[in-house]
């Protein structure tokens, strides 16, 4: 499912709105797969309380696009698949400073991007396209 988590005033509205919610049709796909909520922000995930927001609503992993796109298609009615890699998660920056904590996460980010890529190019693309 792809949802916006932008659209909502946090502090009087639930964070997820049903009517932006997008269910993807995973039905066609004969690949092994994980499925899971992706949120669309245009927020960056970087400090620990946003990742904890996401985490009390089950949401797997957020992105800037991916629920806008799905929600433009659903609206088109033509069929989107999502595939996402996870390149890196916030830290805690209770336990560092929060510019120790950014570059930390920068270069987990940068050491993974060419591991994600492959793997999705390798694995799924050819699969799905």
């Amino acid at each position: 499912m792809a949802v916006q988590t932008d659209c909502t005033v946090r502090e009087t509205e639930p964070l997820i709105k049903t009517k932006f919610n997008v269910e993807i049709d995973l039905s066609k796909l004969n690949i092994e797969y994980h499925t899971g909520i992706i949120a669309t922000q245009d927020k960056p995930i970087v400090m620990w309380k946003d990742y904890t927001i996401l985490k009390e609503n089950n949401i797997t992993v957020c992105d800037t696009e991916a629920a806008s796109i799905a929600y433009v298609c659903k609206k088109n009615n033509i069929d989107v698949l999502i595939i996402k890699g996870i390149s890196d998660f916030p830290t805690n920056e209770a336990d560092s400073t929060k510019e120790m904590s950014h570059e930390g996460q920068y270069k987990i980010f940068i050491s993974n991007i060419p591991i994600i890529m492959n793997k999705i190019y390798d694995n799924y693309l050819n699969k799905v396209i």
